[in-house]
């Protein structure tokens, strides 16, 4: 303990030997390596306590002969002991640290820089937890069950329990107020001669896209829609994919206000990719027949159509326009229907031949699906490169 002693920033108010005598404080060096330092903050992840934390100092011996093994208590104000002896208390704000290569979930190595003590952080004993569990129902009236629950996720710290408990409460309370109003909002949509009481069937759904969403259904934006509300199909919404795609938008539950949010979302889909790859995959789910397991290629080209042209995101660059070169392949050498594999590795090629319209990304030994495989091969064999554009006729 002592090469850690050695880095002592601040003084010690008091420290007791364990024959009673009060030790006078030493100053001591501060570490070569402040806080501050890029060389610190590299390699380190600095925590300032806003709350009393419960800690183990490793045994050892500081200087004077002082055997430490005993529990403390950090908190902005000083360092508190639990025990009798010894005892060690810094006016000062306490900071810790630790390695960022030692991070785990439940014990980690701390260096305590106004200290350059070494401690190992430990969960409360069974009767320390009982008395935060008491604390914490005396506050909320919640079950013990409850309390443990959200006493171990603030790290047994029973102040920031309670207040993520009344958090939580009231977003539950309001979650539960948007999903009523958006239930009754499901049940307008609804024609009780055609739809069934959780399904809009298709007149319905091509109703609210068109009439109240002013959707266009023939591109990209009907897909965008249908990715949001988790459509199982085309031409089918049901309540609980209606009710939590809007809920989860964060917007109001009107008409008007998800009307909006859909053209807030198809403004940004050719720059977005994350938005534009959960688009792009949905649409293999709500586009296939029911009971297939895969896309018919006519259907395939229809949606490969849809998506890569404005709102969408264009398969396209300064060299080379890519979806009538694979619209072309396809409709000459594919003769079978696109699996779920071979639509979602064409929109991860599509991305890397925007970057690389040369393709020499592309590796025979890789994990591309054949169809990709021989597009390339096809592609190379009529003689394309960046400075040329291949003509293709309209397919």
């Amino acid at each position: 303990m002592a090469k850690y002693y050695s880095h002592i920033v601040y003084m010690a108010r008091a420290l007791h030997s364990p024959n009673g005598e009060v030790l006078p404080p030493t100053p001591h060096a501060p570490p070569t390596s402040s806080p501050s330092s890029p060389s610190f903050t590299q390699n380190h992840q600095i925590i300032k306590l806003a709350t009393p934390s419960l800690c183990f100092f490793r045994r050892g011996k500081l200087p004077g002969g002082v055997l430490v093994c005993a529990r403390y208590i950090f908190a902005p104000e000083g360092i508190y002991c639990t025990a009798a002896s010894p005892q060690l208390v810094l006016y000062q704000p306490v900071f810790l640290c630790f390695p960022r290569a030692q991070q785990t979930t439940r014990s980690y190595e701390l260096t305590l820089l106004c200290a350059g003590l070494s401690v190992t952080t430990m969960a409360p004993t069974a009767a320390q937890l009982r008395g935060m569990v008491s604390q914490f129902t005396a506050f909320t009236g919640t079950s013990e069950k409850t309390a443990t629950k959200f006493i171990k996720a603030s790290n047994y710290r029973v102040n920031e329990a309670v207040d993520e408990y009344f958090r939580s409460q009231g977003l539950s309370n309001q979650a539960a107020g948007l999903d009523s109003e958006l239930d009754s909002l499901f049940d307008s949509l609804r024609d009780d001669n055609n739809d069934t009481k959780d399904r809009l069937e298709l007149t319905s759904t091509m109703n609210y896209l068109t009439t109240d969403l002013k959707v266009n259904i023939e591109n990209a934006e009907l897909f965008v829609v249908l990715e949001l509300l988790q459509a199982p199909s085309i031409g089918e919404i049901s309540r609980k994919g209606y009710v939590e795609g809007w809920r989860d938008s964060d917007v109001n539950a009107s008409h008007k206000d998800h009307a909006k949010h859909i053209r807030k979302l198809v403004k940004t889909l050719p720059t977005d990719a994350a938005l534009f790859k959960r688009v792009y995959k949905h649409t293999f789910v709500a586009g296939r027949e029911k009971d297939q397991k895969s896309l018919s290629l006519e259907n395939a080209l229809v949606y490969w159509d849809m998506l890569f042209a404005p709102p969408g995101m264009q398969w396209k660059n300064e060299h080379r326009d890519w979806l009538p070169l694979w619209k072309k392949y396809l409709n000459e050498k594919w003769h079978h229907s696109v699996n779920r594999d071979m639509w979602n590795m064409t929109l991860e090629f599509a991305f890397k031949s925007m970057e690389d319209d040369s393709l020499s990304f592309w590796d025979e030994n890789g994990a591309w699906p054949g169809a990709i495989d021989d597009f390339v091969a096809w592609c190379k064999a009529n003689g394309m490169s960046k400075s040329e554009q291949m003509e293709v006729d309209d397919a």
